[in-house]
């Protein structure tokens, strides 16, 4: 009995969502925009709230005192609300749907992946510093 139990915890604590390194990377990845400041979030996705919760440089914020929109697959959320806020998805499919949407932040496997997309970072006029040069890709 012990055995069945193990084998089907297992793979869900593998899989289960790591608020703390998600927390970590925000932190890292947010604090990369050279010539933009970011420091309001704003999501409505639940787990994500917790993990900007869990958050040293990050504060969780309204849509309109936000610096930074994240969100999932699908953004619901008047254009006009958004405007001169970086968008960035917590999915891939979310980025890459989402035309003004600069980077995206998933697990793929297990493991983090973090992608922005050259084209849309010129578009925004937004730079990034040296440390996340190496996750800029020129199309999807």
């Amino acid at each position: 009995m012990t055995k069945i139990l193990f084998s089907i915890l297992l793979p869900l604590s593998l899989f289960s969502f790591d608020k703390f390194t998600a927390s970590k990377i925000f932190d890292k990845v947010f604090s990369g925009f050279e010539n933009r400041s970011v420091k309001y979030v704003y999501t409505s996705i639940s787990i994500y709230k917790e993990t900007i919760e869990l958050s040293s440089t990050l504060v969780l914020s309204t849509l309109d005192k936000s610096d930074i929109v994240m969100f999932d697959k699908v953004l619901d959320i008047d254009k006009t609300k958004i405007e001169n806020k970086i968008l960035f998805s917590t999915n891939y499919r979310g980025f890459k749907n989402h035309i003004d949407c600069v980077g995206a932040f998933y697990w793929f496997k297990g493991r983090p992946q973090i992608v922005f997309l050259r084209d849309r970072l010129k578009k925004q006029n937004i730079k990034l510093k040296p440390f996340l040069q190496k996750y800029i890709i020129d199309e999807l």
